[in-house]
């Protein structure tokens, strides 16, 4: 489980807790940051991506080089059900994300504890976390 690599626009970090996962996760650069979370610093997959704008997250999980990934829906928050929130990769790349997949950060942040958190990170669509509603690509 731990420890767990975090790349993302404030530079590197390496948790040893959920408590430092959590601190690491709430770090953004002008409000915006990419996070990707692995369980080895020299092999990326599996991994996961969550992307952080303001007050939202997205979530989405690469369990396998061959797959399409899975991606968590979001929770009614409030936005336009036919919208997307636009949020930032490499730091310059706008990503539109479809307001159904749209968590409150904190929400998105408590997801992806519950994946990363489990014995293993999981293999399969079947087995991820209950926390959210996932679809596989």
């Amino acid at each position: 489980m731990f420890p767990i690599f975090v790349e993302h626009s404030g530079g590197n970090d390496v948790c040893e807790s959920p408590e430092q996962l959590t601190a690491v996760l709430q770090k953004t650069v002008d409000g915006e940051n990419e996070f990707l979370l692995s369980q080895d610093s020299e092999v990326l997959i599996p991994f996961v991506s969550l992307l952080v704008t303001g007050e939202y997250g997205y979530k989405w999980y690469l369990p396998y080089e061959e797959s399409a990934g899975i991606q968590a829906y979001g929770e009614d928050i409030g936005l336009d059900p036919e919208g997307s929130t636009i949020f930032h990769i490499n730091n310059t790349e706008e990503m539109y994300i479809p307001n159904s997949y749209v968590n409150q950060k904190e929400t998105a942040i408590q997801i992806v504890l519950d994946l990363v958190l489990q014995d293993s990170w999981p293999n399969c669509y079947e087995d991820m976390p209950e926390s959210a509603e996932w679809e596989e690509l």
